[in-house]
């Protein structure tokens, strides 16, 4: 049986919120005229009861900041979607690398409302393949083919069948591979001075510097010139001061934080 995600999105809860209120909290209303995106769900639901304004709030709030739920959230979610007649997306693209006991499964709830997508990309490092899977009831995948063959073209043939060779390739020591690579690059970019909280899976370091009026995209242009590719934390959001390192093979990992630390101080003292 698949595990399930470290990664859980309500995604007409949160995102309607999010977007549409802003932080005025006291005006949420599900299934009611002026609800943005529209809910047309056969549950009369009114406004949302103090106790689920707060757990929207919350989640809300740490997703942004840590983009992390745990089990005790799920409960939340689960009680408040069902009550409301909403759907909960799962994201489980890095299910593979997240690093902490995962307490428990989204399907083990029995919600029908539940969608869980998945992805090669990152499992099977089939990052350029471009090619994923969804799980759900026969009712929303009928759905969601109606919608995508309006929408996209098909992934080629080719790819399909590299896919499938994939689901027989023993992915088992993936886990541990970008564990050890992650642990290289926290410890190389503590040494070195750099300002992050320390992830508990994927395989990305986002961190900034000590100094003043650092501006990430024009210190990854530069490192670009220098053969180092890191990513601008503001193609993430408003993260001027922020990059995003990939904990690569640990040779050209170490060789490349090298570099990193050499350009930084020569830019920077």
């Amino acid at each position: 049986m698949i595990k399930r995600s470290f990664l859980t999105f309500v995604t007409f809860l949160l995102m309607t919120i999010s977007a549409s209120y802003a932080g005025d909290w006291s005006k949420i209303k599900i299934g009611t005229e002026g609800a943005y995106p529209p809910w047309n769900g056969t549950n009369a639901a009114g406004e949302l009861e103090g106790a689920e304004i707060d757990l929207v709030r919350d989640l809300c709030a740490r997703m942004n900041a840590e983009c992390e739920l745990v089990a005790q959230d799920w409960d939340g979610i689960i009680h408040t979607s069902m009550k409301h007649d909403l759907y909960v997306l799962s994201d489980e693209i890095y299910e593979d690398y997240y690093l902490e006991d995962w307490p428990k499964e989204i399907l083990a709830y029995g919600y029908e409302k539940s969608i869980i997508t998945k992805s090669f990309s990152k499992s099977f490092a089939m990052t350029g393949f471009r090619i994923g899977y969804a799980i759900a009831e026969p009712s929303i995948i009928e759905k969601m083919s109606k919608l995508q063959a309006l929408s996209l073209t098909n992934v080629s043939e080719p790819i399909q069948y590299a896919a499938l060779e994939a689901l027989k390739a023993d992915t088992s020591g993936n886990t541990e591979i970008i564990k050890s690579r992650l642990e290289v690059l926290v410890k190389i970019a503590k040494d070195i001075g750099l300002e992050f909280i320390e992830p508990d899976g994927a395989m990305y370091l986002f961190a900034k510097t000590k100094y003043k009026n650092f501006d990430a995209t024009k210190f990854s242009e530069k490192l670009l010139e220098h053969g180092v590719a890191i990513a601008p934390g503001e193609g993430f959001g408003d993260y001027k001061e922020f990059f995003r390192i990939t904990a690569i093979d640990e040779t050209r990992l170490k060789e490349g934080m090298i570099i990193l630390d050499t350009v930084l101080k020569e830019s920077y003292e």
